[in-house]
């Protein structure tokens, strides 16, 4: 993967105002603010162009979660005047407004970006979507249909720097049991072995891929109906999102809840406990499907060869973390 250069820039000089974000080579530019800084927003001129803007907040309903009204307009500032006298969107608290730094957007464009953002979030565990109507993509010429999706895929890799991962590519899972031994002076291989979770007592089976740096589950993994009333209550609302969304579904009569789509999860005992229905430790959970190794070992094996691979890094002694608050997943 080639690196890139995001610049955020603190009009105000603050982290609580007014922010303008951009990548290196993209004609976009995005612009983040807290509602109550509306205001400063709407002195600047980014606003009044054509754009697509995302209002999003906590969702009080599904503790843990965000909120999500996405639109757009050929004067975003008039759309946003607009919803911050409607009383439906008291849920607002971060706006965030894309526009095209060369103005080249349309308002065929805009749309075109709506449909594809609302289609996204809908998919999303981590987000509701806010929005009652659900508009249908308009079928753009072939060169701005992927002028869009490119513009697309930047705001996707910037948002999730923001802190929203709502929008964020899902990784594209493979079925290759051992990632490339990595180079010298490189990173250690993007993509891993597959990892095993079993719960032998409930005959639950899960399999899951680290892939670029996100921890994935994969379609036609189990996981406990049932959690248990100790399970956070982050996890629970996350579970029952995936289960709103149609993508951990009752499929047996098992008492076993299966996924339907590959899911990301922030970290492994995340997907852990979302599986067992109780706090795991992941890292003692989840093992390479063809050795058996754990994955706190794996990834302490991954450490070291790239260390190794690395002349300027030099590493003494056998440090271990020694993890020991693991909770057995064999119920």
């Amino acid at each position: 993967m080639v690196g890139k250069t995001i610049t955020m820039f603190l009009v105000s000089g603050s982290s609580n105002g007014v922010s303008t974000v951009e990548i290196s080579g993209w004609t976009g530019k995005i612009l983040v603010c807290p509602r109550t800084d509306l205001a400063e927003l709407a002195a600047r001129p980014e606003p009044t162009r054509t754009g697509i803007y995302l209002l999003i907040g906590d969702d009080l309903n599904n503790p843990g979660q965000l909120r999500v009204y996405i639109g757009q307009g050929d004067n975003v500032l008039r759309r946003l005047t607009y919803h911050n006298s409607d009383s439906g969107k008291d849920f607002w608290e971060t706006t965030i407004v894309a526009i095209s730094k060369d103005e080249s957007l349309t308002a065929a464009h805009v749309r075109y970006l709506e449909s594809r953002l609302i289609d996204i979030v809908k998919r999303s565990p981590q987000a509701t979507l806010h929005n009652a109507n659900f508009p249908t993509t308009p079928n753009l010429p072939e060169p701005d249909r992927a002028y869009m999706e490119s513009f697309l895929a930047e705001m996707r890799l910037l948002l999730p720097t923001l802190g929203y991962s709502f929008v964020q590519v899902q990784p594209v899972t493979s079925t290759a049991s051992t990632p490339a031994a990595p180079t010298a002076l490189s990173s250690p291989a993007s993509t891993s072995p597959i990892f095993q979770m079993t719960m032998t007592q409930s005959g639950i089976t899960a399999k899951a891929q680290q892939i670029n740096g996100q921890f994935v589950v994969l379609k036609g993994s189990f996981a406990r109906k049932d959690p248990h009333t100790a399970l956070p209550s982050s996890i629970v609302a996350f579970r029952d999102q995936l289960c709103q969304k149609g993508i951990l579904a009752d499929t047996t009569q098992n008492g076993c809840l299966e996924f339907l789509e590959d899911v990301t999860f922030s970290s492994p005992s995340y997907a852990a406990a979302a599986i067992a229905g109780t706090s795991t430790n992941g890292r003692l959970a989840w093992h390479v499907e063809q050795t058996g190794e754990t994955y706190k070992a794996w990834q302490a094996n991954q450490v070291q060869r790239a260390a190794q691979a690395n002349p300027s890094s030099a590493i003494d002694g056998d440090e271990d973390d020694d993890d020991t608050d693991g909770t057995d997943t064999n119920d």
